[in-house]
């Protein structure tokens, strides 16, 4: 690995000079090709030892059961007021405020909850905001 980057080959094409001449690269990497048929963790075993940042593409559900996201504090369960008793799992913000996480105030709004109030506060009257609901437009 250590002989990639003094490559002119790859010097050339990592500039964009030559997008066509990848050739160099299948000298370095053609003994770990077919990374289709290798599984993550092999990859694991022959790129972190040489100090190459790698890490496995995964899912989003497989990336929200991470050791990381657990302890980064990112999923805040709530009760749920549409689901009887159940909860909602929400994605909480990534930075740390004062070394906790950010996590959500309460649920989102239930579909036309402040329907109303966005409406008085544009100046719509109690009896507009009836008319808009008698005739299905809010």
């Amino acid at each position: 690995m250590a002989t990639l980057w003094p490559s002119p080959g790859c010097v050339k094409h990592a500039a964009g000079s030559s997008t066509r001449q990848p050739e160099p690269l299948y000298g370095i990497f053609g003994p770990h090709s077919g990374t289709k048929t290798r599984p993550a963790a092999e990859w694991d075993e022959i790129l972190l030892p040489t100090g190459v940042p790698a890490a496995p593409v995964v899912t989003v559900p497989q990336a929200l059961r991470s050791p990381q996201v657990e302890h980064r504090g990112l999923l805040h369960r709530l009760p749920s007021p549409a689901s009887g008793g159940g909860e909602l799992v929400l994605l909480g913000g990534a930075a740390h405020v004062d070394g906790r996480p950010l996590a959500p105030a309460g649920p989102p709004p239930r579909l036309g909850e402040h329907t109303d109030a966005v409406l008085r506060a544009l100046g719509y009257s109690d009896t507009d905001i009836a008319r808009l609901h008698e005739e299905g437009a809010v």
